[in-house]
This record gives structure tokens, C-alpha cells and sequence, in this order.
């Protein structure tokens, strides 16, 4: 993790992540140290949309040309170096993302933030 936040060289927000004995916070699906989520940069909150005059509450984005989705990018291709897998939301806005190696759809539950899983194929020893 410190490697990617290194690379990418901008302040992040984690909204959960995991414990190497086994305990998480805040989801069930993170167990054994293995994963950690991220909120993305270009998530802006939820909106009120009307769809055949009913209305309904939406995530909304920043858009694609934003300095805020130009991190969320750095960011995942920073993640890609240290990571297996990388789930991103279902969302018309992550579509990009999931043609990139090693992404992929996490549907409606990771439109709000990016869940990556840690391999540990990657990992690298540094010796002083």
C-alpha cells in the first residue's frame, strides 16, 4: 500500500481495509490483510434525478475532463503496480477504468469508492 501512495504522490482516503489476524473495519468481505478500499476523487455525492416524473436519488461525478477524474486514473494505475485486482463500480463513469488490466466491474456497491486486493506476488524486499 505505502508503495502505490508513494507512486501516485497525492493524499488518499481509505474507507476501510483489513487486519493480517483476520478482524476488518468497516466490511465484512475484508479478511486476512488482503484488501482495502479507496474513495475516488471524482465522487461527488449523490443527486436528485426525476425519471418518468418520479424522482430518485443518483451518484453523481465529476466529469472525465476533471482534475479530480485525472487522479482517480493516476491513482488506479498506481494501484495496478501493487495490486492483483482492482474493483471499480458498474457505473457508466468507471468504464474506462475497466478496460485496464487487473480491473473490474464491482457493480453498484464500488460506485462510490475503488476496493483493491493485495497479491501477495508483488510484494518486493527492500534491503538497506
Amino acid at each position: 500500500m505505502l508503495g502505490r501512495i508513494a507512486v501516485y504522490n497525492i493524499s488518499v482516503i481509505t474507507t476501510g481495509s483489513t487486519f493480517q489476524w483476520g478482524s476488518c473495519f468497516s466490511s465484512i468481505l475484508h479478511i486476512n490483510g488482503m484488501s482495502i478500499d479507496f474513495t475516488y476523487k471524482s465522487y461527488k455525492g449523490k443527486k436528485t434525478v426525476e425519471i418518468n416524473g418520479k424522482k430518485i436519488r443518483e451518484r453523481d461525478y465529476h466529469p472525465h475532463t476533471s482534475q479530480q477524474y485525472k487522479d482517480d486514473e493516476a491513482f488506479l494505475n498506481a494501484m495496478r503496480l501493487f495490486f492483483e485486482k482492482i474493483l471499480v463500480g458498474k457505473n457508466v463513469h468507471f468504464e474506462e477504468f475497466r478496460k485496464l488490466k487487473g480491473v473490474v466491474n464491482g457493480g453498484g456497491l464500488h460506485d462510490g469508492h475503488f476496493h483493491a486486493e493485495f497479491s501477495l506476488t508483488k510484494i518486493k524486499e527492500i534491503e538497506e
